[in-house]
C-alpha cells in the first residue's frame, strides 16, 4: 500500500448488499446449404437431385447472477462491530488463491 503508513486499516463486514439475476437471451442466424448429387442433361433439359439442409436459427436464454457488496473501511479497529484487518484479507485472498506478490 504505497502512500500509506504502515498501519493497518480495518474492513467491517458486509453494511449493505443486493443479489440480482438478469435474464438475456442470444438468436444465432439460420443458414441453409444444398449439395447437388447427379445431373443429367438432354437437349437443353437439365434434370438431377439434390438435397437441402436448412437450420433455422436457435434462441437461447441464460441467467446472469450478479452481486453487490457494501463495506466500511477504518484506520482504527471499530469497538463493537466485526471487523478483519485489510493486510489479513489480502494475504488470505493471495494465499488462497496462490497468487504472487
Amino acid at each position: 500500500m504505497a502512500g500509506v503508513s504502515q498501519k493497518d486499516v480495518y474492513i467491517t463486514v458486509v453494511v449493505d448488499e443486493d443479489n440480482w439475476t438478469k435474464v438475456q437471451t442470444v438468436t444465432t442466424g439460420g443458414n441453409s446449404s444444398t449439395t447437388t448429387y447427379s445431373g443429367t442433361v438432354t437437349g437443353n433439359t437439365v434434370s438431377g437431385t439434390a438435397s437441402t439442409n436448412y437450420n433455422p436459427p436457435q434462441t437461447t436464454t441464460y441467467n446472469k447472477p450478479s452481486s453487490l457488496k457494501i463495506i466500511m473501511t477504518f484506520h482504527e479497529k471499530p469497538e463493537g462491530l466485526i471487523s478483519y484487518s485489510a493486510r489479513f484479507v489480502r494475504n488470505s485472498i493471495r494465499k488462497t488463491h496462490k497468487l504472487d506478490e
